[in-house]
């Protein structure tokens, strides 16, 4: 039995002795006496160069021993009173934390416990500073935690947020040898990341701190065998200790420790303590981090809304408009000064402000149109609010203002919770629309009566001329009098659209339609068109589909005025060849949807640069056709407006010389049922 005690004594985790007081004989204690030192004693005192084998207490006193010596020596006097005495003394000649535990037997027997607990003190330290200090880097806590008693490296590896990869994030202790670590490798092992191949991870311990006894099975999965036989002979360690770092039930990383051979961690409890404090602080460093980027983005955020701020306040400065805001479950209204001043008024004098300020200050007649107008745009009817309203001003007139708004913030059940917009003062723009009105209409009746001047003596001469030329004999005197005609006609042709002109500017073209013979209108164009091929090498072909109805319901005199101008284009831009009217069927699923006219000449034709502005009033092709053809450059302006009331275009392809071709289609009613009369 005591064979077994003393081998549990000598094998045991914390260092032992026992020792017998030594007294005079007036019974002072002189020395000690020691009896029994295990192996964990022993090793410390050889570490520090005192002789283990010394057989009294004294002996060791004069190898210049330490300060715990020192205090076991006083401390023997009181255990003697109080049978036991146990300290943590931080020992400068030895550079630790020690436990001592001294206790007093039976017939002067003093037993010793001893026990290293520097690398305790250590975590325990470091842990505070971690509390403490936020903003400890992990390289200040790698190397606090390399203070360990044995400690050689302590290297810290972290996991993605997928757990498939992890970075060895920083490896203490290590820097005189990374150069050579560097050059077998191949790569730094600082900032690396690695894949999930390592052991520690596809093979997660049960327990918090796992040791290794093999270096082999810790770095041999990812290194050739050469190469980590040139790193084992290099680090030349014992073992290593891992400790998994974990927050809120979740592995955040490994912090494995490589111990020099004959040392190791004594307290499991201390660095599973340690690991814990490790695992809050990376999860308050990863929220520190998120709330960093957050507030960047909240500042990024906010400078972006000062520059729309700006520039918005620039817009509306430049705009010179009025801004409102509008709480419509409250009535609560916000303008800005320009909206007060738009009415002659500062804003202190209307505040404070509601829908009230708003309504009584619209001129009354527009105040219901425009409550239809927002009510509309309350109920989603209508994308944007905007109405042009008359609103009085302090002096007593009466502005114009564009009213401008969108309902911006609703509620969960859809209501409308607030509205924004902009009052822009268009008074002067309103009085310029007014004025340009009266110009058109002065125009339209300046052009009426002028026209309706022109035509009077015109009438008189065409009908003249006509007697004159029945009474004629000369075949001279004959083409005399029809060249007054020819000339007449086309004075009368430029006089209607003249007319016609002033109607289209001022949107007062009318379209009268009635039921026509199509067959006879088309061929009465062709007729006259024939008289009018005199002394060109032209000839004209009228192509009429058999299939087309006998009548139409469309605006006869409309319909030939588009005709006449687009023959007469052919005729006067054609020297020779052939012009053709074609007249044909427009069909949809074999159904007959309207009536399509073709002109086609053999005449000068269009660049389609000159296309471009073909459409437009007093437009010719240029100045050289100009010139040479001369003409009003109205006809083709005309007859698009024309086709444009009758829901149709012209259409208009050319070949610089090689001639033109213009087509329109007159689209067919489902019903015969037309007013009598459209105007647009």
């Amino acid at each position: 039995m005591m064979n077994t005690l003393i081998e549990y004594l000598e094998e045991a985790p914390s260092g032992f002795g026992l020792g017998k007081m030594l007294r005079d004989p007036i019974n002072n204690i002189t020395d000690c006496r020691i009896l029994f030192l295990n192996r964990k004693i022993r090793h410390f005192l050889s570490e520090h160069n005192i002789d283990p084998e010394a057989e009294f207490l004294s002996n060791m006193f004069r190898n210049d021993f330490s300060d715990i010596l020192i205090w076991i020596n006083k401390e023997i006097q009181s255990v003697l009173k109080e049978k036991t005495s146990e300290r943590e003394i931080h020992s400068p000649v030895f550079k630790g934390w020690y436990k001592i535990r001294l206790e007093y037997h039976e017939q002067d027997y003093i037993s010793l416990w001893f026990d290293d607990i520097s690398s305790e003190n250590i975590l325990i330290e470091t842990s505070q500073r971690i509390v403490k200090n936020q903003s400890l880097s992990v390289q200040t806590i790698t190397e606090n935690a390399l203070k360990i008693t044995g400690a050689r490296y302590c290297l810290l590896n972290l996991f993605s947020e997928d757990g498939k990869s992890f970075t060895t994030v920083d490896i203490a202790g290590i820097s005189k040898d990374l150069p050579v670590i560097k050059d077998i490798l191949g790569f730094d092992p600082i900032n690396k990341t690695w894949g999930t191949r390592r052991k520690f991870v596809e093979t997660p311990y049960d327990s918090v701190v796992h040791h290794i006894d093999t270096f082999d099975s810790f770095i041999g999965v990812d290194i050739p065998a050469e190469k980590l036989k040139r790193i084992k002979a290099l680090f030349n360690i014992g073992g290593l200790s891992l400790c998994r770092i974990e927050s809120d039930d979740r592995l955040l990383g490994i912090m494995t420790f490589a111990f020099d051979k004959g040392h190791s961690i004594q307290n499991e409890y201390t660095l599973i303590n340690f690991a814990q404090i490790i695992g809050l602080y990376l999860n308050r460093k990863k929220l520190q981090e998120e709330n960093q980027k957050k507030e960047l983005e909240i500042i990024k955020n906010r400078k972006r809304l000062e520059r729309e701020k700006e520039r918005l306040e620039s817009v509306i400065k430049g705009i010179n408009a009025g801004i409102w805001e509008w709480e419509i479950e409250t009535g609560k209204t916000i303008f800005n000064e320009r909206w007060a001043q738009m009415l002659g008024y500062s804003l202190t004098e209307l505040e404070p402000t509601n829908y009230k300020t708003w309504s009584s200050l619209v001129f009354e007649e527009d105040l219901p149109k425009a409550n239809k107008a927002l009510q509309d745009h309350l109920e989603k009817h209508t994308e944007f609010y905007d109405m042009e309203i008359r609103m009085k001003h302090k002096t007593g007139r009466i502005i114009w203002v564009q009213d401008m708004g969108r309902v911006e913030k609703w509620s969960d059940d859809g209501s409308p919770l607030v509205m924004y917009g902009t009052h822009q003062d268009i008074t002067e723009r309103k009085a310029n629309e007014m004025a340009l009105r009266n110009a058109k209409k002065e125009k339209e009746e300046f052009f009426a009566s002028i026209s309706h001047d022109l035509k009077t003596p015109m009438h008189s001469i065409i009908g003249f001329a006509h007697l004159l030329r029945e009474s004629l004999k000369n075949p001279e005197d004959i083409d005399c009098v029809n060249s007054i005609l020819d000339s007449s006609d086309n004075m009368m042709k430029l006089i209607n659209n003249i007319l016609d002109f002033s109607k289209a500017e001022a949107g007062r073209l009318t379209i009268v339609n009635q039921k026509v013979d199509l067959r006879r209108l088309i061929e009465k164009n062709c007729k006259n068109t024939v008289q009018r091929l005199k002394g060109k090498q032209l000839e004209i072909n009228c192509l009429i589909e058999e299939e087309l109805p006998e009548f139409i319901v469309t605006d006869p005199l409309r319909v030939n005025q588009i005709l006449m101008n687009l023959l007469d284009n052919a005729v006067k831009f054609t020297e020779k060849g052939v012009i053709a009217l074609k007249v044909s069927s427009e069909v949809k699923d074999f159904t007959r949807t309207g009536i399509r006219f073709l002109v086609k000449d053999t005449g000068i034709g269009m660049t389609q640069e000159e296309l471009k502005g073909i459409r437009s009033y007093f437009s010719q092709a240029n100045n050289e056709i100009e010139r040479k053809y001369g003409g009003s450059g109205l006809g083709l302006f005309i007859t698009s407006k024309i086709l444009e009331l009758m829901d149709s275009r012209l259409e208009i392809s050319s070949r610089k010389g090689e001639g033109s071709e213009f087509s329109f289609m007159l689209p067919l009613a489902e019903s015969q049922d037309f007013p009598s009369t459209t105007i647009v």
